[in-house]
């Protein structure tokens, strides 16, 4: 049985970066870039970086380094209220939940957000919740089989096990009401397919919607919060589908594309595309009409596209494969126009 005192860091790291880093590794390299947060205002973005920790960086281009490497910072996670990061670190050879208070020039202040310091208990892969009274992780405690869903209140207190289902993969997804939460599980232990569930918390009562559904990546709610937006399927045979969230109604919008967002407004679907050498970032309706595919010029990949707040811009990171090597955090308008260079990791 493998414990998170033990082994839960590395089984844990390894769930999360397979909603991440698979659909690139496959093509045959390890990004260096972790997922990419927007700021609630929309005018910085946070970002992991292999060796560097946390990210903030503006619309401007300034970017500084909020986290210390100890050896790894990832997943930030902005607060609703845009003064403090949630972020992932080991410790101990265990994943915490940091909190990062964040000053209006993005520096780090000196304030404890959480009731034993700075560090929340062993967690990773926060979210919070609409209200942003309340943050759905990820953990495996001393009496955890596999990795279950928690929850705690926004202070880091009153922390509760909410599943019993099998290893929960990250990212979580709230309703827009805050009365569930959407994720993906493996309900034979640690073992292949991942079906789709959804937690009541008033009920505390999570529901099956899926069978050998081979789920994917994490569920996204669209705004009305009546459909889960979602890919299932493995290597290029990825498939992006939406139901509604009772399990009902389920249909294909793209054969071979992942990682599908709804934009802010709800009528768009950002993705990535499969069939060519790498995969393509592409934009199309929400009913899976109208796809158009963003343009650079040169070898390059994408991975992990974010709508901005008010749905004007996509972030995204990129790897180039011609010359200068690097990988980049882009920004394009929401029509795939006018891309900029927001910050550059060079590569060997």
């Amino acid at each position: 049985m493998k414990r998170w005192s033990e082994q839960g860091i590395l089984s844990g790291l390894i769930l999360l970066l397979l909603t991440i880093a698979i659909p690139v590794q496959a093509g045959g390299f390890t990004p260096a870039i972790g997922s990419l947060a927007w700021s609630p205002d929309g005018q910085a973005l946070a970002f992991a970086v292999r060796d560097q920790g946390i990210i903030v960086a503006g619309l401007d281009g300034e970017a500084r380094n909020i986290s210390p490497v100890v050896p790894a910072s990832w997943s930030p996670v902005w607060s609703p209220d845009g003064k403090s990061i949630l972020m992932v670190t080991e410790v101990d050879n265990q994943s915490v939940i940091q909190k990062l208070p964040v000053s209006d020039n993005n520096t780090q202040v000196a304030e404890k957000q959480w009731p034993a310091g700075d560090a929340a208990p062993v967690g990773m892969a926060p979210v919070y919740s609409p209200d942003g009274e309340l943050i759905a992780f990820l953990a495996q405690r001393e009496t955890d089989d596999y990795l279950s869903l928690y929850v705690m209140t926004a202070t880091g207190e009153q922390q509760r096990r909410l599943t019993t289902v099998g290893t929960v993969i990250a990212p979580l997804a709230w309703s827009p009401d805050g009365a569930l939460i959407a994720f993906t599980a493996l309900p034979d232990s640690y073992q292949w397919p991942g079906e789709l569930f959804v937690h009541d918390l008033g009920r505390n009562v999570a529901t099956q919607l899926t069978t050998s559904a081979n789920i994917y990546d994490a569920p996204m709610w669209s705004l009305d919060g009546q459909k889960l937006l979602f890919t299932s399927g493995f290597s290029t045979q990825k498939r992006i589908e939406v139901m509604d969230w009772d399990g009902t109604n389920r249909r294909v919008l793209w054969n071979g594309g992942a990682n599908p967002l709804y934009s802010p407004d709800g009528q768009q679907i950002i993705f990535l595309a499969y069939g060519g050498k790498w995969p393509e970032l592409r934009i199309m309706n929400a009913d899976g009409t109208d796809v158009i595919a963003v343009k650079l010029p040169g070898e390059h990949t994408f991975y992990s596209p974010v709508w901005s707040p008010d749905g004007s811009k996509i972030a995204f990171a990129m790897r180039r494969f011609d010359e200068p090597k690097s990988e980049a955090v882009m920004l394009v308008n929401a029509d795939g126009s006018s891309p900029q260079v927001l910050y550059t990791v060079p590569q060997g």
